[in-house]
């Protein structure tokens, strides 16, 4: 969602641009600036998704009281997805998906995929490229997972169209605050089912994620697996950061104890090249685990 809010924030500046600037000598300067006022505190309210879905996401659970904001709720989470999904088919470019065509060769075999991102661009990927991977777990929802509040139930479908009609179901994506679609059975057996995954492999690869707060419910995952069952984690990150610092942070995230520290790895990488001395990503984790 962070495109639709770079694209919102384009608007916004190339229009005053233009206003300030003559180009639209119809409307008066004093009016274009008030005008200018009003957009920038609309964008300020919108843009915050977290917390729009913070205080609007309850309100699922209760349209007969608050028919308003549930159908608010039910019209941004309709868009949200809707937009994810139009922009995964203009994502071309080479990067970390299309990295993992080259695990074999680097010695490296995949157990499992989990994610906390809510397209399926791993997917349709993987379908392009050919590659045999296990399926991706998505552990916030995604653009094939429907919510349905009043059972507090997820159901995944391919199509829109193949969705259950006789109760209402929302799009599941961007609710990391949504604790009850989190407890639902079908939710919780994706958490066992990866992490019994997770706990069969050698070592675990962290790419794009921040261990953030808002993401606890996956960060304890992750906190059990090293702490508990001694499992190397290797988190990539781009150039340029301090190694100690950004260790020191990652134990703060996840709270584990100092003695942990010995299981967390550092793969910085280029930001472009995907490279870290010299060399891609997934050959480094594979040169750096020990023997």
């Amino acid at each position: 969602m962070s495109k639709s809010g770079l694209d919102a924030i384009d608007i916004l500046i190339n229009e005053y641009t233009n206003t300030v600037s003559g180009q639209n000598p119809n409307l008066p300067q004093m009016l274009s600036a008030l005008a200018m006022s009003v957009l920038e505190a609309l964008f300020n309210g919108i843009l915050d998704y977290q917390a729009l879905i913070d205080s609007h996401f309850r309100y699922l659970f209760t349209p007969k009281t608050e028919w308003a904001k549930f159908t608010k709720m039910v019209i941004f989470m309709r868009l949200a997805r809707t937009y994810i999904v139009s922009q995964e088919h203009a994502v071309r470019s080479d990067g970390y998906y299309h990295d993992l065509a080259k695990a074999g060769k680097c010695g490296i075999e995949i157990g499992a995929i989990g994610t906390s991102n809510c397209n399926s661009l791993l997917e349709r990927f993987a379908a392009e490229l050919e590659l045999e991977l296990p399926k991706t777990i998505h552990l916030n929802g995604g653009v094939t997972d429907y919510y349905n509040p009043y059972t507090n139930d997820v159901v995944n479908k391919s199509s829109p169209e193949d969705v259950p009609n006789a109760q209402l179901h929302v799009p599941f994506i961007l609710t990391q605050s949504g604790l009850k679609p989190l407890t639902s059975v079908s939710m919780s057996r994706r958490y066992v089912e990866l992490f019994d995954q997770f706990k069969s492999c050698d070592a675990l690869v962290a790419v794009g994620f921040g261990f953030n707060s808002d993401d606890s419910h996956i960060n304890g995952m992750f906190r059990k697996l090293i702490e508990e069952d001694h499992k190397i984690l290797f988190w990539v990150v781009p150039k340029p950061t301090s190694e100690g610092r950004k260790l020191s942070e990652l134990l703060e995230k996840l709270r584990l104890p100092e003695e942990c520290r010995s299981r967390l790895r550092l793969i910085c990488v280029d930001r472009d090249s995907r490279k870290a001395d010299g060399i891609l990503w997934l050959e480094k984790i594979s040169n750096d685990y020990p023997d």
